[in-house]
């Protein structure tokens, strides 16, 4: 995943205006979880890799979503 520049920063801020926007955490935040327990249960090898990579993916998303504004805030000063 690329690093997210200030317009994804800026689109990402102007979300977390939108009402439904709690929605789509609460689902990330889900599936974070889902493929944490997931990860702890498997023994296959692939499989463990797979999560491991959702869950950074997930991981760096539901961050970026939470700390976009003060992200932004804080290059502007």
């Amino acid at each position: 995943m690329e690093r997210a520049d200030q317009r994804v920063l800026s689109a990402l801020a102007a979300l977390q205006q939108n009402d439904d926007w709690p929605v789509v955490m609460d689902w990330l935040k889900e599936s974070y979880l889902a493929d944490a327990n997931a990860l702890l249960l498997t023994k296959d090898e692939v499989q463990t890799r797979w999560l491991q990579g959702s869950l950074q993916t997930l991981g760096n998303i539901i961050d970026l979503g939470e700390r976009a504004r003060k992200i932004l805030h804080d290059k502007r000063s």
